[in-house]
């Protein structure tokens, strides 16, 4: 009987053994996992070296919806980010826009920057993902009192809606909520202008 009892005093030892293995292997891939993370260390370079080109596009797609300060950044954005990239970070970039109204200069809307993102998502339509391009129209439909009242935009708008018209059985429900508010936003700027 001593025999069976120190076996299983040794087999409870090494269940022990393995599971504090188990779980110190677990911290360090934790640890390895958040350390990727870590976009300063994985590009190698300090907070001050770091760029939007340093960014891959998930990456500058998170810093606009988490960390964009303000209306001069989003510019300098655009401007640095490649030309695969700008049609979804100019999305992204008129959505954060639309949504920080209550501090956008009233300026904003007008000056070249802009225009140069909404002509861009109006060049790309076909290529965004519905979400983005539903979202967008949406987005400028929030933004209809800081619009400038010039023609480019109703041709920018009517491209959006026609390719969001052409993809209308892809749409999912809060998707088409989000077109019919965006048009209904957007429906009295475009039949006002010529």
């Amino acid at each position: 009987m001593v025999f069976f009892r120190d076996s299983e005093v040794n087999t409870g030892l090494d269940k022990r053994k393995e599971l504090a293995d188990q779980i110190n292997n677990y911290e360090v891939a934790l640890v390895q996992e958040h350390l990727g993370l870590d976009l300063y260390r994985s590009k190698n370079k300090s907070k001050n070296q770091i760029s939007f080109n340093d960014l891959t596009l998930v990456e500058q797609l998170n810093y606009v919806k988490y960390t964009l300060k303000n209306t001069e950044e989003a510019c300098k954005m655009f401007d640095i980010v490649t030309a695969d990239e700008q049609a979804s970070v100019a999305c992204a970039l008129v959505q954060k826009i639309a949504n920080k109204t209550h501090s956008l200069p009233k300026e904003f809307t007008h000056k070249n920057e802009f225009r140069a993102m909404l002509k861009l998502v109006q060049k790309q339509a076909n290529k965004l993902d519905t979400k983005n391009l539903v979202d967008t129209l949406y987005s400028l439909g929030k933004l209809k009192k800081n619009l400038p009242q010039e023609n480019y935009l109703q041709y920018v708008v009517g491209d959006l809606v026609k390719e969001s018209t052409r993809r209308i059985e892809q749409l999912q429900q809060m998707e088409i909520a989000y077109f019919v508010k965006g048009l209904t936003n957007l429906h009295n700027y475009i039949n006002t202008h010529p």
